[in-house]
């Protein structure tokens, strides 16, 4: 180390090597003296980035400041060496250093005068800053340095003891660290031929020791784990030297086991192992080895302890076989540490990596859970698995191990297996992807298998069916039956509705008693003839429909939701009058009312959501009931199936609805857009005007509700329909611009009211009132449920 005192400068400038290139300057300023900006010059020219400088007091009030640079060409020759300071140039110290700078910085030099949090400044300054600022890792004359140094800031080291061995690549060590040395951040490894940073952060690995100590664990590289060799590990304002023991052999046994059992009752040294190998198992084949060793290893916490969470956590809740030999699976997998790869299906040596489709999506409730306790939900489906029902399901690990699954029972019948598919991910979750490659295969098949099962309905009359009525009306029923006595309150007053032929088709057959004591009653009442067909089971809307269809006598078919009730009398020979008008007119619908007189749809249109996928809108829903643009009859390119009237033999022309759909939605749209491929056209009549008190069945079908069969049914109807949706929209007409936020208020503040207005009515017709007094309930009723007078939209 050389050095001396320039004239006119006060401070001393010390200068000694670190590396092959890399030199130190050391200096002092006087006391009270603040840090400054300073340049290191060689011959007086600025020394080359980088430049690494660091300041620390020392005990006797002056500040020590330390500058690490590159002597850069002409080294061995004799060199002049300045500080100056940045801004102003003025001269700090100076020294002449002879030819070669053959001689290390003296390491007492460096570190006397400094209290502990200094030393640690300086230490942590050259074994991290300069390290990686110059690339002196492997240089052995910067690890003899470290070496010194290490041994004059910590005499008596402790001992940090290897005690796993791990895949032959990586060594577990653990150690004590001091009361009050904080939370370990960084370690670096100081050897005998190169000093690096450990690649693995240590961590503390339990509780508070005697006298306030704390265990701690440090993974290491196998070459880093050497004995003698000294991992220096820093925390905020702390470090702790610690000496490698003697080593843990490839002969010694696997500890995870050891560690849950004693040494790690609260499993956070396991989870440290997992953490490390979890980082470099994607590029490295022995750490995704040491994880499959640790878990295949694991084992119950001791009695008395705190249970220890497993590293995979995983369940397997659907195991769905479809017809023509596919199968279905779906569950959900806690893998913090990232072991599993895949799935795996069947037993030993006959199991074989699925081949099927597989998504697997990050649970919703993860956001409110901890890292280590957040799940992934999976569903996969597989188009040839024949042996499916001798077969099980396992995680694939990242060592080509596998962890078998607990299987569950399937679901009972086609039907249920059906809604177990289609319940198996919240809706949330669920992609247009995931239902091609997943749900829409295993759904359709088991729907098919499903139908295949119908038998004939059963078929009550009330009353003389009609020879050859016009019209045909058909309402399909599902669990909801509470609309029918209104319905048929209207039906009743209304005369055309006697001249029409009325079929209740029942989809839950388990009401059957029920309805059709309910139904006996009203006919006995109101003297209309009506016919009730009860399904063999749930089949969907389609399929009640159809069914109706070919029960109908009628010229003309009209389909009507249960939970429909006309406003007032004419409305049918309205609509029967357009559809005879004009014999290209396929179908045709009529204005529907929410209860507060809102507008529920006057026509269909399709619009894109965000995944660019073609759904169902109703024109101007919600807006008043006397909207001018809702009040022009027009051609529209759908009409809702809850009112739509077209001709019998065009309806078994087209093959009726399609029942591809699942339970119920889009079917309607899909029945227009058939109508109109065939060269017809759809219209909407604003005069025929009905209450539609919306979705009031299907919410009751849990299939539906705990299921994605909407998100399905627009998957499908987008496939079938995109081309001819994108060119019919492409002509449709605009919406007119509307203040929508003011016409939400309005159907909040009105729609309080719809409860109380059903309740009501629902108490008054309970006394089953005369025929003579019905036409006046039925006005009270529509002027009840009107907009109140003075109320503007």
């Amino acid at each position: 180390m050389y050095g001396d005192t320039a004239e006119a400068v006060t401070a001393s400038l010390t200068v000694g090597t670190i590396g092959r290139e890399t030199v130190l300057a050391v200096w002092e300023a006087g006391a009270n003296e603040t840090p400054r900006q300073t340049q290191p010059k060689i011959d007086g020219t600025p020394a080359a980035a980088p430049v690494a400088r660091v300041a620390v007091p020392t005990r006797w009030g002056s500040l020590r400041s330390l500058a690490a640079f590159r002597m850069g060409a002409g080294k061995d020759a004799a060199r002049r060496v300045t500080i100056v300071e940045r801004d102003t140039n003025t001269l700090l110290a100076a020294a002449s250093v002879p030819g070669g700078v053959a001689r290390s910085v003296d390491v007492q030099t460096l570190l006397d005068g400094l209290d502990a949090e200094g030393r640690i400044r300086v230490v942590r300054f050259i074994l991290e800053t300069c390290r990686s600022s110059f690339r002196l890792g492997d240089e052995a004359a910067f690890a003899a340095f470290c070496r010194e140094l290490v041994g004059a800031v910590s005499a008596r080291p402790g001992e940090l003891r290897p005690r796993l061995a791990v895949a032959g690549d990586y060594v577990l060590c653990v150690g004590v660290l001091p009361a009050g040395f904080g939370t370990p951040g960084s370690a670096v490894v100081v050897g005998r031929h190169a000093v690096r940073q450990a690649r693995f952060a240590p961590a503390i690995a339990g509780g508070r020791m005697s006298g306030g100590q704390r265990p701690f664990a440090q993974m290491l590289q196998r070459p880093e784990a050497g004995e003698g060799i000294t991992v220096v590990v820093f925390s905020t304002g702390a470090m702790a030297c610690r000496l490698v023991g003697p080593g843990a052999g490839p002969e010694d046994p696997p500890l995870p086991r050891t560690l849950a059992r004693t040494a790690d009752p609260d499993g956070r040294v396991r989870d440290y192992v997992l953490r490390c190998l979890a980082k470099h198992a994607p590029k490295d084949a022995t750490a995704a080895a040491a994880l499959d060793e640790f878990r295949l290893a694991h084992a119950p916490a001791r009695a008395g302890a705190a249970a220890v969470r497993p590293p995979v956590q995983a369940s397997l809740e659907k195991w769905i076989p479809v017809p023509d030999g596919g199968l279905f699976v779906a569950g959900s997998i806690g893998d913090p540490h990232g072991l599993v790869s895949g799935l795996m299906l069947g037993d030993g040596p006959d199991a074989r990596p699925w081949s099927g489709s597989l998504h697997r999506v990050a649970a919703p409730e993860n956001a409110r859970r901890a890292p280590e306790d957040r799940r992934d939900l999976f569903v996969g489906y597989i188009k040839d698995a024949a042996d499916a029902a001798s077969s099980r399901l396992g995680l694939a690990l990242r060592s080509g191990a596998s962890l078998g699954l607990t299987q569950p029972a399937p679901p009972l019948g086609a039907r249920g297996g059906r809604d177990a598919v289609l319940a198996a991910l919240p809706a949330i979750s669920v992609t247009n992807s995931i239902i091609a490659d997943c749900i829409a295969p295993a759904a359709s098949r088991l729907q098919a298998q499903h139908l295949a099962t119908r038998q004939a309905p059963e078929v009550i009359q009330f009353g003389k069916r009609h020879g050859d009525p016009r019209v045909s009306i058909l309402v399909p029923l599902y669990r909801t039956l509470e609309f029918l006595r209104f319905q048929l309150a209207a039906f009743a007053v209304d005369p055309e509705l006697r001249e029409s032929e009325l079929i209740f088709v029942l989809d839950s057959p388990e009401q059957q008693r029920e309805l059709e004591h309910f139904l006996r009653g009203l006919h006995m009442l109101y003297d209309l003839p009506m016919t009730l067909a009860v399904m063999s089971d749930n089949y969907g809307y389609a399929a009640a429909n159809n069914a109706g269809a070919a029960l109908a006598r009628g010229r003309e078919l009209l389909l009507l939701n249960s939970d429909v009730v006309p406003d007032r009398p004419g409305w049918l020979s309205t609509l029967s009058r357009v559809l005879a008008e004009d014999e290209s007119i396929g179908a045709v619908g009529g204005k529907l009312l929410f209860d507060d007189d809102s507008l529920q749809h006057a026509g269909l249109y399709f619009e894109k959501d965000s995944d660019g996928t073609w759904y169902n809108r109703h024109y101007f829903k919600g807006f008043p009931r006397d909207f001018a643009a809702a009040c022009v009859a027009r051609d529209v390119p759908a009409v809702t199936g809850a009112c739509l009237l077209l001709r019998r033999d065009l309806y078994e022309r087209l093959g009726g609805l399609s029942e591809d759909y699942l339970i119920g939605d889009y079917e309607d749209s899909d029945l227009c857009l058939k109508l109109r491929s065939a060269g017809n056209v759809v219209r909407y009549e604003p005069a025929a005007e009905l209450y539609h008190f919306e979705r009031r069945s299907i919410e009751r079908n849990t299939g539906y509700t705990r299921g994605v069969a909407d998100a399905h049914n627009r998957w499908l109807h987008h496939q079938r329909w995109q081309t001819g949706i994108g060119a019919l929209m492409e002509g449709a007409e605009e919406l007119p611009p509307v203040r929508r936020a003011r016409v939400k208020q309005r159907i909040q503040r009105q729609r309080i009211a719809r409860e109380q207005v059903v309740a009501t009515w629902a108490k008054r017709l309970s006394g089953r009132p005369s025929a003579r007094a019905l036409p006046a309930l039925v006005g009270a009723m529509s002027a009840a449920m009107a907009e109140p007078e003075g109320t503007q939209s």
